[in-house]
């Protein structure tokens, strides 16, 4: 983000937001969002697949563990995460941080996980950025 307002690049990709201020401040204007549908605090800002991009890239955010911790407390913990996840704060906070919310657990995030590895793979290979 400091290198697009220093004139260095000329466009960086941000998470909604963390670049309102910017935006609101006329620092910074938004060209598109990447994901599958517009944001519903921001409806006038076109996904890239409406300006004729076929990507769509999310931000996924997640907790892991690691590797041999008991099958009882890696429960314990998606059971804690996924009831903090249902609080009304959270999906408070979510809405207003333009999140585009929903929980996976771990067997459906791994796969996410796993998917969206691919799919990058393909995107940097397709430009060029990966042999």
């Amino acid at each position: 983000m400091l290198a697009t307002l220093g004139g260095h690049v000329e466009l960086t990709t941000e998470n909604m937001s963390e670049m309102m201020s910017l935006v609101e401040a006329k620092k910074m204007r938004v060209l598109a969002v990447t994901g599958k549908r517009r944001f519903k605090n921001a409806p006038e800002i076109p996904t890239l697949k409406e300006l004729g991009y076929n990507v769509v890239i999310a931000t996924g955010r997640g907790f892991v563990m690691p590797a041999g911790v008991p099958k009882e407390a890696a429960g314990a913990m998606e059971s804690a995460l996924k009831h903090a996840h249902d609080t009304p704060a959270y999906k408070e906070s979510a809405d207003r941080n333009m999140f585009e919310d929903k929980y996976l657990g771990s067997a459906d995030f791994t796969r996410y996980l796993l998917k969206s590895q691919d799919e990058l793979a393909e995107f940097l290979k397709a430009v060029g950025l990966l042999k």
